[in-house]
């Protein structure tokens, strides 16, 4: 097992968050990803909705994982979505996605949310293989529907 910490970036943390950033544009195959500016990374970083953990190795970003804080309706307790989770492809598969997971639900606990839920796609049968060796309560098969708003050129 490699030695590595978890670190949750609260309002600060630009540099491990940038790195992060490069980490999922390789391991989500992502061809020139425009990473934001500084100053929009930084206000999302002191964004009570949004929040980032990172797995670092040796001082440097290996993975990490995005969340969305949702407001619920049906009580008063935020709902925690996970949005992105990448590890480098050397350090995959040695447990560090599920400490990732395993942070974020005690943090969820610890500050009382209602559940926290995360989706993959079907057909990748790693990251589904993936969700369902952590302690998921309960799966739900749904269909995702996207709705982009890119500039449409000629117009």
């Amino acid at each position: 097992m490699v030695d590595v910490e978890i670190k949750i970036l609260a309002g600060g943390g630009l540099d491990d968050f940038v790195g992060l950033l490069k980490t999922f544009e390789v391991v989500f195959e992502m061809e020139n990803l425009h990473i934001p500016d500084q100053h929009y990374l930084l206000n999302l970083l002191r964004k009570p909705e949004f929040m980032c953990l990172v797995a670092k190795c040796e001082g440097q970003v290996i993975g990490g994982l995005t969340v969305h804080i949702l407001p619920n309706y049906y009580n008063a307790k935020p709902v925690a979505f996970a949005y992105d989770l990448g590890i480098q492809k050397e350090f995959q598969r040695k447990g560090i996605g599920k400490k990732l997971i395993g942070r974020l639900v005690e943090y969820c606990k610890e500050n009382e949310f209602d559940h926290a839920f995360v989706e993959a796609e079907t057909e990748d049968q790693y990251a589904v293989d993936f969700y369902r060796s952590t302690p998921v309560t309960s799966e739900l098969n749904a269909v995702h529907f996207t709705y982009r708003f890119e500039e449409v050129v000629g117009g």
